[in-house]
């Protein structure tokens, strides 16, 4: 009885769960989700790790969902594994996850005959997997694909070695244990994926701590310096919260027709990467703010703060997650303010805090609209928005932005114009230029001619561009 056991185990394929056959780790994604979600996380999973890792997993199992039909699978493993299943093998999924989840994961994909998993009490991991695994079916009796040096004792008793990595070092060493079949990269190094999870087309945001500057008529090289500085504290200090902010959202990201494609919600980039990339941008930014004044770095420590608070939960709070988006611009005029000793006025505060609402108003209509959610009255996936209120969002950016061309025009009838130029009245040239374009801007969103995000409409369309060398141009000869 054992020997038909083990021969039928020799045409058994068994496959890891975690980096082989998804792009991720789902017990970081279910920390990740846990922390999202709960205030004292880090005590509950200290309290829980105390019975193992495995009791650790199911708590976190039963606590927290990962919707397993967004997962980013891998197509060479699925593919194949469909070919082994063709040929008439055994396939099954044998991983340190815990086995609800495992099963959850078996149920969408339908490939597999058998699972194996965690139960709560033993992690079925490295050398508990490998006893498992022997004890069904034998030695050098299965082939077993993985992806990490947690699965050398599986693959030393495996018939042959199927591996997921990118690291040279660890086929080596499986070869001196097993024969080796397939071999696939787990990612590729790409320096414009690494470059899409900073988002450096968001920088041009950071531009406005320029604004103090050239508003107070400060061109000289220190200050220039200065402010060049700032922008890429605030530069590299974004990129990190984009990080985070795409690590947390990795479930509502997965749901939404472009932002799957992020890095890190596609599997494009690993999770380990961005626990690298947020203390090295982070550090650097500190040692870099060593040169600038105590201020500076309270203004900072806000909008770091402000927004981290933004990707934990406000921005599911219906209308201040874009009052908050509109404080973190005007936070950057105050940093650019600061950073050169320039009082910053309430006029340029006012103009640029209502530009700003109706920029991440803009970016709210566009994205009820995008979604298809007028047939049902769902939520937008990751916000607190409904179908139903496409109608005020869109009403009140449009409000918003002809608010800040008020601004604009009331600037230029006040005292402190008149002091920084000799022909103010050029002024009401740019009000007119804000006026124009905020409505085309609007315009276009209606008419669903700008993609989810405003910040590209900017960069792409030349006739900003226009808008911008005019505005330059009126306010040279305005002063």
């Amino acid at each position: 009885m054992e020997d038909k056991e083990k021969e039928e185990g020799s045409e058994t394929v068994v496959v890891d769960l975690d980096g082989t056959l998804v792009k991720t780790d789902t017990l970081i994604e279910l920390l990740l989700r846990f922390a999202k979600d709960d205030l004292f996380f880090v005590l509950k999973c200290a309290w829980w790790l105390r019975k193992g890792k495995a009791h650790l997993k199911r708590q976190l199992t039963d606590r927290t969902n990962i919707n397993v039909e967004n997962l980013p699978y891998r197509k060479v493993v699925i593919d194949f594994i469909k070919e082994s299943k063709a040929s008439g093998k055994k396939i099954v999924l044998a991983t340190a996850s815990d086995i609800k989840l495992a099963q959850r994961i078996a149920n969408h994909l339908r490939l597999f005959d058998e699972v194996i998993g965690s139960d709560g009490i033993t992690n079925v991991g490295g050398t508990a997997k490998e006893r498992t695994l022997v004890a069904k079916y034998g030695v050098q009796n299965f082939e077993y694909i993985g992806n990490s040096k947690a699965d050398l004792p599986v693959w030393r008793s495996a018939k042959k070695a199927h591996i997921v990595s990118n690291s040279s070092y660890l086929v080596r060493k499986v070869q001196l244990k097993t024969e080796v079949g397939n071999h696939w990269l787990a990612w590729y190094a790409s320096v414009r994926v690494v470059l899409r999870a900073l988002r450096p087309h968001q920088w041009i945001k950071n531009v406005l701590v320029f604004v103090p500057m050239l508003a107070d008529h400060q061109f000289g090289l220190v200050t220039i310096g200065k402010v060049g500085l700032a922008f890429v504290i605030f530069s590299m200090t974004a990129s990190s919260v984009y990080i985070i902010n795409d690590l947390l959202d990795l479930e509502s990201d997965r749901r939404h027709a472009k932002k799957k494609n992020r890095p890190f919600a596609s599997g494009a980039l690993p999770i380990w990467a961005g626990f690298i990339m947020v203390p090295f941008f982070l550090g650097t930014v500190g040692v870099l703010m060593s040169w600038l004044s105590p201020m500076f770095i309270v203004i900072m420590l806000c909008y770091f703060v402000l927004n981290l608070l933004y990707s934990l939960g406000l921005k599911q709070v219906v209308l201040l997650d874009v009052i908050v988006l509109a404080a973190l611009y005007t936070l950057r005029i105050l940093a650019g303010g600061e950073v050169v000793d320039i009082t910053v006025s309430a006029w340029l505060m006012a103009l640029i805090l209502f530009i700003a609402l109706s920029g991440a108003l803009m970016k709210r209509y566009i994205e009820l609209s995008r979604n298809n959610l007028l047939a049902a009255n769902k939520n937008l996936a990751g916000r607190g928005y409904q179908a139903s209120d496409m109608l005020i969002v869109g009403q009140l950016g449009i409000i918003s932005g002809y608010l800040s061309v008020l601004v604009l025009a009331l600037y230029v009838n006040s005292p402190q114009v008149r002091e920084l130029y000799r022909f103010p009245e050029y002024w009401w040239l740019i009000a007119l230029l804000l006026l124009y374009a905020i409505s085309r801007g609007w315009l276009y969103a209606y008419r669903g001619k700008i993609d989810d995000d405003p910040i590209m409409y900017i960069l792409k369309d030349p006739i900003n561009y226009w808008i911008l060398g005019l505005t330059v141009f009126l306010t040279l000869l305005a002063s």
